[in-house]
C-alpha cells in the first residue's frame, strides 16, 4: 500500500507492506533454509531496478530508498516511476543461502501498476507528499 505519513518536516511517501497473516514475510512455498537475519529488497518498474531498504514496523514492511531524517520514504524518482510504469515487481531476498551460494531474490509480488485508479491513486498520494513540502519550501530536497 502506497502510504501518504506523517515525519518530522512534513509528509512523506512510504511502500507499506501489510501480510496477510500474522507471521514473518517470507515466501509462500515451503522452504528448507532459515529466514535471513537481514533480508534484501529491490523494486523492478518495466525492468528499471531500483535498490530498496526493506524495514520492518509492528505489523507491516516498508520499501523505501531514501531517508527524510529518521524516516523511510520513497523518493520522488521511484514514486514517478510507480505513477507512470506499466508493472512493478518487488524482490526479495529472505532466505539464507547454503554455504558457498550466491545471494539472489527467492521471493517477489507483481503489481499491476496501470489497473483501473493506479495512477491517479498514486498521483493523490504523491500530491498528499508534496502539499507540506510546497509549503514549506523544501521540494526536491533529497537527504
Amino acid at each position: 500500500m502506497l502510504a501518504c505519513e506523517e515525519a518530522w518536516g512534513g509528509r512523506i511517501l512510504q511502500l507499506q507492506l501489510y501480510l496477510s497473516d500474522d507471521g514473518p514475510l517470507q515466501p509462500r512455498y515451503l522452504q528448507l533454509q532459515p529466514l535471513k537475519a537481514i533480508p534484501h529488497a529491490a523494486i523492478a518498474i518495466d525492468w528499471r531496478i531500483y535498490p530498496v531498504a526493506l524495514l520492518f514496523a509492528d505489523d507491516y514492511a516498508v520499501l523505501a530508498d531514501d531517508l527524510d531524517g529518521p524516516f523511510p520514504a520513497l523518493y520522488a524518482q521511484l514514486a514517478s516511476a510507480m505513477q507512470t510504469g506499466s508493472l512493478m515487481t518487488l524482490h526479495f531476498d529472505l532466505l539464507d543461502e547454503w554455504p558457498g551460494q550466491a545471494p539472489s531474490f527467492d521471493s517477489e509480488a507483481v503489481v499491476d501498476l496501470q489497473a483501473p485508479g493506479g495512477p491517479e491513486a498514486i498521483a493523490a498520494m504523491r500530491r498528499c507528499a508534496d502539499s507540506v513540502r510546497l509549503q514549506a519550501g523544501t521540494l526536491g530536497s533529497h537527504n
